[in-house]
């Protein structure tokens, strides 16, 4: 049976996506591993063999090893829409602490400026299910995807529900 991030890879190339493997052995940031505990081992496998992953219109792209370790040619880091909301929250603390609470549980798979708008979908904890959202409320999010397969297969298949995000 192929592993997820043989088929992901595969698909996106296939879809004219600009793909590198990642070029060394180099474990996940520990900052990263820490804070979401609870990924999928399909998901960590993909970002972990990848070090970029890039829309051929270059406005979307994956999280990647090459993405946390800042080496990507992005504009954005990964977590680029929680910083900016934490920074427009930078007077409110609680409000803060409601967009790390948010993050914590929403990892970040695809960031996007697709049609004008900066939007993810991101994993979250508990069910693993995609869910996308897009500023300026970057929280308010819905669920486009089941699981991690099934968000390859929308992209594949070129899904209207997903066209807002890749």
């Amino acid at each position: 049976m192929e592993q997820f991030s043989e088929l992901a890879i595969r698909k996106l190339l296939d879809l004219g996506w600009d793909v590198a493997e990642a070029s060394d052995d180099r474990e996940l940031p520990a900052y990263f591993l820490n804070r979401y505990k609870w990924l999928p081992k399909e998901f960590l496998d993909f970002i972990a063999c990848v070090d970029h992953a890039v829309s051929p219109d270059e406005q979307a792209w994956c999280v990647t090893k090459g993405e946390l370790y800042g080496g990507s040619d992005s504009a954005f880091v990964w977590n680029q829409w929680e910083l900016d909301t934490l920074s427009v929250a930078s007077d409110d603390s609680d409000w803060q602490e409601e967009i790390t609470r948010f993050w914590d549980s929403h990892c970040p798979f695809i960031l996007s400026v697709k049609n004008g708008y900066y939007s993810h979908i991101s994993i979250r904890q508990g069910d693993s299910r995609l869910v996308a959202g897009s500023e300026p409320e970057f929280e308010e999010v819905s669920v486009v995807a089941g699981n991690l397969s099934d968000l390859v297969r929308l992209i594949d298949n070129n899904d209207k529900s997903i066209s807002l995000y890749v």
